[in-house]
C-alpha cells in the first residue's frame, strides 16, 4: 500500500509553515515533504516533526535566487563551489530532522552555455555531492520537470535522467519521478514506470493539467498506486499538488490510504539489506574424511578383534567417497580445525581453551561475517540496534553469546541467543523482522555462528561425513533507510514446529547430574535418517505452499528456492513438490556440495551466493528445516 507524504509547499497554505505539521498530521499523513526550509531554523523544524509523530521525507537544495527566477544551480558552468556549499548547508537540516533523502535542482540552463560544457558540469556537481551525502547514508535525487511549468530547465525527461544517473555512477544518486511533470512532457506513465523503476528513488503526484488534488484532470492514479505495489517500490508518494479548495477538503481521493495507514502507524516495512558470510581456515575433502576414517576403522578393529570374534562387539565398516557422495551430495567441508578430525587417534577438532578476557570463538566468526553484511548494507556496526545469536548449539550457556557479539561489534540496544537447531537463522530472521517492524530495533543482526564439526560424531559411518562449519549474517532494517532498488524486502515469514525425536543431541548442563560423560554416543548428533526423510520433506513443502497461498503467490511465482542445505534428496524432493525442477538448478542452487550441512546457516549460505542476478520486483523463498522437528520460511521480493 502506498505510503503518502503531505508536501507542506503546496498543502495547507491556509496556516503558517511551521502550523502546518500538526494538520498534515491530524488528517492522517505519516510523512512530510516540502521544498526549501531554510527561513527556518533546523531545530525548529525537528521539534514539529518529533511532536507528531513525522517522518521527513524530502527537501530540495538551496535553489540560488529564486525570486531571481533560479531554479537551481547544478548544471551551472563556474558555480560548482557554490553548489557544493548549498550541498553542506542541506546536510545541516538533513541531520537534523532525520531526513534521507535530497533533491538537487538542475536549474535553468544558462543563456550562451555550450550544452556539452553544462551537462560535463552536471555530472561532476551531482557525483561530488552524491559521494558527500552518502557519508550519512544520504540519497540523492534528481527530477525532470516540464518545460511549461518551468520552461529552460535543464533536466525534462526520463529517460534523460537515468542516463545521468548512469554516467555519474554512484548508487546512491536516483531520480524522483514526479508523474505531473512526466505527463505533461512523455505520457505513457505505467511503461515509463515499469521501465525505470530500478532506479526511482522517490515519486510524486498531482492531478494533470491544473496541478490539483490528484483524482482531478487527465490522469487515474488508482492503477499507477497499485503497479507501484506490484513493482515492490516501498518509499514515499509525495502529494505535491495545490488543492482547488482547502486541503484538508480535498483528500478524499486519500482517506482510505490514510485511514489504513493509521491503523498501523506503528509499522514499519523490514527489508534485508545486506548478508555476510564466514569461511573458516581448513577444508576437508570427502577423500581425506575417508582415508581418516578407513584408518579409524582399521585401529578399531584391531584393537577389539577379540570380541569380534566373540560377537561381543560389532566391526566397523570402512567408508568411501562413492558412499558420501550417494547418500548425501556432499564433497567437501569448511572445518576450524582440520588435523584433529583427520587424526585416526582422536577424530574431532582440536581447539585450544581462550580465556575469559579474549574473545570466544563463536563471537569471532560472528563478527567477521557481521562486518561483510555491514559493509554491504552501508552501516557502521555501531548503528546495529538488535543482535540474535540464532545457532544450532551455543559454546556456553552465559553470558549469551549475542551480548558478546554485540559488545565486539560497538553495537547499541539488547542482544539475545536463540536455538532451534537447523531452523534457527529463519526464526531468527522473523525474530528480527518483527522488532523492525514494530520499532523496538531500527538495525537488527541475525548471526549464526555454526561450529557444527564440534557436535559431530566423526567416527560413525552413517553420518561422519554430515557437518561443515561457517558463520553467516544477516541485517534486517526498515525499508525507508534504504536507497529503493537495493536489499530485499521481507513480504512474510512464517515458522512451524513438531516435536520428534528423530535428531537428538542429549548433551548438556545435566549430564553430569546423570553421571554421564561427554564420550557417549548420544552426547554429540545423532538421527533416524531415513525417519527424518519420510517425515520432514513433506513437511517443509506443505510449509511453503501454505505460506506463499498466504501471501496470494503460487509456488510458480518464484524465481528460486535457497533451501536447507543438509541432504541433495531432500531438495529434490522439496522443489520437484513444489515446481516440479530440480535441485541444484537455478531455481534451487545447491552449495552442500562445497560447504556440507552447516545447520542453520546453509539456507543463508544459499541466498548470499546467488542472488546476485535477480531483478527488481522477483520473488525468492528461504526455507529451512530440521530438529525440533523446525520449518522456517521467508518470502522476499528484490527492490
Amino acid at each position: 500500500m502506498p505510503r503518502f507524504a503531505a508536501n507542506l509547499s503546496l498543502l495547507y497554505t491556509e496556516v503558517p509553515f511551521l502550523d502546518r505539521f500538526a494538520l498534515a498530521a491530524a488528517d492522517g499523513f505519516r510523512g512530510v515533504e516540502f521544498l526549501f526550509p531554510y527561513e527556518f531554523e533546523a531545530s525548529e523544524i525537528a521539534q514539529r516533526l518529533r511532536a507528531h509523530g513525522l517522518t521527513h521525507v524530502l527537501f530540495n537544495l538551496p535553489p540560488g535566487d529564486w525570486a531571481a527566477g533560479e531554479r537551481g544551480m547544478a548544471c551551472h558552468p563556474g558555480r560548482e563551489e557554490e553548489f557544493m556549499q548549498s550541498v553542506r548547508l542541506a546536510l545541516q537540516y538533513a541531520r537534523a530532522t532525520g531526513c534521507r533523502k535530497l533533491h538537487a535542482l538542475a536549474g535553468i540552463a544558462p543563456s550562451g552555455a555550450a550544452q556539452d560544457h553544462m551537462y560535463a558540469t552536471y555530472v561532476s556537481n551531482l557525483r561530488a555531492a552524491a559521494k558527500l551525502v552518502a557519508a550519512e547514508g544520504i540519497t540523492l535525487l534528481i527530477e525532470p520537470i516540464n518545460g511549461r511549468d518551468m520552461p529552460g530547465y535543464f533536466l525534462q525527461r526520463q529517460q534523460q535522467a537515468h542516463d545521468v544517473v548512469a554516467q555519474v555512477g554512484e548508487p546512491n544518486l536516483q531520480v524522483q519521478m514526479d508523474f505531473y511533470h512526466c505527463q505533461i512532457m512523455e505520457g505513457d506513465l505505467l511503461r515509463r514506470l515499469e521501465r525505470h523503476i530500478a532506479g526511482v528513488g522517490h515519486v510524486q503526484i498531482a492531478g494533470v493539467p491544473d496541478r490539483h488534488e490528484p483524482d482531478t484532470g487527465e490522469v487515474a492514479f488508482g492503477p499507477i498506486f497499485a503497479r507501484l505495489d506490484e513493482l515492490g517500490y516501498e518509499g514515499w508518494v509525495g502529494c505535491e499538488y495545490r488543492p482547488a479548495n482547502g486541503t484538508s477538503e480535498g483528500l478524499g481521493w486519500v482517506r482510505p490510504y490514510l485511514d489504513a495507514g493509521l491503523e498501523s502507524k506503528a509499522m514499519h516495512q523490514a527489508v534485508i539489506s545486506g548478508t555476510g558470510l564466514y569461511r573458516p581456515p581448513h577444508q576437508i575433502t570427502n577423500a581425506e574424511l575417508v582415508q581418516a576414517f578407513n584408518a579409524y576403522v582399521e585401529r578399531f578393529n584391531a584393537e577389539h578383534s577379540a570380541e569380534i570374534t566373540s560377537g561381543a562387539v560389532a566391526a566397523l565398516q570402512p567408508s568411501s567417497v562413492e558412499f558420501i557422495e550417494k547418500a548425501s551430495g556432499i564433497k567437501n567441508r569448511y572445518v576450524m580445525d582440520k588435523e584433529g578430525v583427520l587424526d585416526p587417534a582422536r577424530m574431532y577438532p582440536r581447539i585450544p581453551a581462550r580465556a575469559d578476557d579474549q574473545p570466544s570463538m563463536m563471537a569471532e566468526i560472528a563478527v567477521a561475517a557481521a562486518r561483510q553484511a555491514c559493509e554491504q548494507a552501508g552501516l557502521e556496526p555501531s548503528q546495529i540496534d538488535a543482535v540474535y545469536c540464532a545457532s544450532a548449539n551455543m559454546q556456553r550457556p552465559y553470558p549469551a553469546m549475542a551480548c558478546e557479539i554485540q559488545a565486539l561489534l560497538g553495537a547499541k540496544g539488547y542482544g539475545f541467543d536463540m536455538n532451534v537447531a537447523c531452523s534457527s537463522a529463519t526464526f531468527g530472521i522473523e525474530q528480527a523482522t518483527n522488532a523492525v517492524r514494530c520499532g523496538s530495533a531500527r538495525y537488527a543482526l541475525v548471526v549464526s555462528p555454526e561450529i557444527t564439526s564440534a557436535h559431530l560424531e566423526w567416527r560413525d559411518r552413517d553420518c561422519h561425513f554430515i557437518f561443515g562449519d561457517t558463520c553467516t549474517a544477516v541485517l534486517v532494517q526498515r525499508a525507508g533507510d534504504v536507497a529503493q532498488g537495493q536489499g530485499w524486502a521481507v513480504l512474510g515469514t512464517q515458522l512451524s514446529t513438531q516435536y520428534s525425536n528423530n535428531i537428538r543431541n542429549n548433551f548438556g548442563f545435566m549430564n553430569r547430574c546423570e553421571d554421564s560423560t561427554w564420550q557417549e554416543r548420544d552426547k554429540t548428533f545423532q538421527q533416524e535418517g531415513r525417519k527424518v526423510f519420510k517425515e520432514v520433506v513433506p513437511m517443509a513443502a506443505a510449509h511453503i505452499e501454505t505460506h506463499l497461498a498466504a501471501l496470494d503467490f503460487k509456488p510458480a511465482d518464484v524465481r528460486r528456492y535457497w533451501l536447507h542445505q543438509a541432504n541433495l534428496g531432500m531438495n529434490q524432493f522439496v522443489i520437484r513438490k513444489l515446481v516440479g525442477a530440480e535441485a541444484g538448478s537455478d531455481v534451487a542452487p545447491i552449495i552442500l556440495d562445497e560447504w556440507a550441512n552447516t545447520a542453520s546457516a546453509g539456507s543463508i549460505i544459499a541466498f548470499h551466493e546467488h542472488n546476485a542476478d535477480f531483478k527488481t520486483g522477483e520473488l525468492g523463498v528461504i526455507c529451512s528445516f530440521g530438529a525440533g522437528y523446525s520449518i522456517g520460511s521467508v518470502v522476499t521480493r528484490k527492490r
